[in-house]
């Protein structure tokens, strides 16, 4: 039987969700009330929210690896999809337009497209490793429709994985 467009929506901001999290990334909240042309929406700061919240809690790291962990964080909406339904349904447009946006920012001796392909991979290994978390936090998003930060942060006890090696 194939999944609704709900069920995609929830596994798709659960596993931007949870990825952040394990990536310790803040995350400020989630919905899956559509809003606009979105079904749903994950609430991640920029990098410079990222690095204030690390340095709040004495981690000390540097722009590109906060830029690193949002990109992978964005992609792990359409990779839990994949992962858990089998495809992606295709609304991830706008993290794809973000996603290559943030690439670009990133100093690399590869291209763009090379580090897209890259960080997609380890988004993937992220997503295997985190799969039981992000199916629960899908199937408490459909109950409540949205969470706080604090609601996600008592939900998941997801171990924080570092963010990605360089690439």
């Amino acid at each position: 039987m194939a999944a609704t467009i709900e069920r995609h929506t929830e596994v798709h901001e659960a596993g931007h969700a949870v990825i952040a999290i394990a990536l310790g990334l803040p995350v400020e909240g989630m919905t899956v009330v559509p809003d606009g042309e979105a079904a749903g929406h994950v609430i991640i700061p920029d990098q410079w929210a990222i690095l204030d919240s690390w340095e709040a809690r004495e981690r000390w790291r540097d722009e590109r690896t906060a830029i690193m962990g949002r990109i992978l964080a964005y992609m792990a909406g359409a990779e839990a999809e994949i992962e858990i339904l089998g495809n992606c349904h295709g609304g991830d447009g706008d993290d794809r337009l973000w996603i290559s946006r943030m690439l670009e920012e990133i100093p690399s001796e590869r291209t763009p497209a090379q580090l897209e392909e890259r960080l997609r991979g380890h988004t993937r290994a992220l997503v295997r490793r985190h799969r039981a978390a992000i199916e629960r936090l899908a199937g408490e998003i459909a109950q409540s429709r949205s969470l706080s930060a604090v609601q996600l942060t008592a939900l998941l006890s997801v171990p924080v994985t570092s963010v990605a090696k360089r690439a």
